[in-house]
């Protein structure tokens, strides 16, 4: 109050200008609170701040341009990692028509644009179209030793690793690690998170003892940098939790894969696919340990969310179905066990 008075005052503004003071300061105090929120790894609350600044800067008719992209790409990000690939594709398609518009030559922002629309058509199983995009993101990649290279790779690798390339993905993420080894202290997110990845495409190709020696590297930079219940713990456990669980060391796997859900929760919401995701790895693990009913349970919820978030005709869903299907099979119950897999094929 102390400092809009003064500026008031100083300025010799009216009361109309005031308000537009109020409305400056409230943005700018959003902004700052959204980027805590994501630098926690809250990316819920992250996602609720930023469409509150959305709402406030279409209220503005003289904001400036610049700042709006960079909120654009900021908002983009935040809904990617929330997984609402909708609304994000549109602030990055947004972002792309500013930068062809009042910069079309500067490649840097071209390429890390296009590299997020790529990430989201990842996230969405189109996988063609991350491709082609990715392709185009490609041409405007000036420096092959930057960290825009090494985040190239890195999309590169989930694209192979989500269509099942496991060797092509282990050696874009090898150079993915490559390139920030020579940019980026080794105890620093960019290096946890390519030893994830690297970790999960060794779980893929079952080298499972390689795996657990990345992934409690990963995680141990992580623990060491990050706060508690970053989402980013959630990562690691995740996969930790499967490499256990491909090792068949279920109480391993069911101990990680709670601490996932847990933080997930706190991250994302209650309801999110990425807690859907964990139901279903418990799911997994009871299963494995003949509870069967206790599975069903699980399923049942992960589905729930699963088709809320992803779409009744992702893969994801696909798998949930198959999954009902084979339990039911296993407690005698054919018409369920069929309904459920006719269901998946269908997908």
């Amino acid at each position: 109050n102390h400092i809009r008075s003064e500026l008031i005052y100083l300025l010799g503004l009216n009361f109309q200008d005031g308000v537009a003071i109020d409305i400056l300061m409230s943005f700018e105090a959003k902004m700052q609170m959204a980027d805590q929120y994501f630098a926690a790894g809250k990316y819920l609350n992250t996602v609720q701040t930023y469409r509150e600044l959305y709402g406030m800067l279409q209220d503005q008719s003289n904001y400036d341009i610049k700042d709006y992209l960079t909120f654009l790409k900021k908002f983009g990000n935040a809904l990617n990692l929330q997984a609402e690939f909708d609304e994000s594709l549109k602030c990055f398609q947004q972002a792309l028509e500013i930068i062809k518009r009042e910069n079309p030559i500067n490649t840097k922002e071209l390429f890390c644009v296009l590299l997020h629309i790529a990430e989201v058509y990842c996230g969405q199983a189109k996988y063609t179209e991350a491709l082609k995009t990715l392709e185009e993101a490609k041409q405007y990649l000036v420096d092959d030793c930057s960290l825009d290279a090494a985040h190239f790779y890195e999309c590169l690798g989930e694209i192979n690793f989500k269509e099942k390339n496991d060797t092509i993905a282990l050696d874009n993420f090898n150079q993915a690690l490559k390139i920030k080894k020579s940019l980026c202290p080794e105890e620093s997110l960019e290096i946890a998170i390519s030893y994830n990845n690297i970790g999960k495409a060794l779980i893929s190709m079952a080298r499972f003892n390689e795996s657990s020696e990345k992934l409690f590297y990963g995680l141990q930079i992580k623990k060491n940098i990050l706060p508690e219940n970053h989402a980013e713990l959630a990562e690691s456990y995740h996969w930790i939790g499967n490499m256990y669980y491909g090792k068949r060391i279920y109480p391993d796997a069911f101990r990680y894969y709670l601490d996932c859900l847990e933080i997930r929760k706190i991250c994302f919401g209650e309801d999110h696919h990425k807690v859907g995701y964990m139901l279903n790895n418990i799911g997994l693990v009871k299963f494995s340990l003949y509870n069967y009913y206790e599975a069903i349970e699980y399923f049942e919820k992960s589905l729930k969310l699963k088709e809320k978030w992803l779409g009744p005709t992702h893969h994801e869903v696909a798998r949930g179905y198959n999954n009902l299907g084979l339990l039911y099979m296993r407690i005698n119950q054919p018409k369920k066990a069929i309904d459920n897999l006719k269901l998946a094929a269908d997908i």
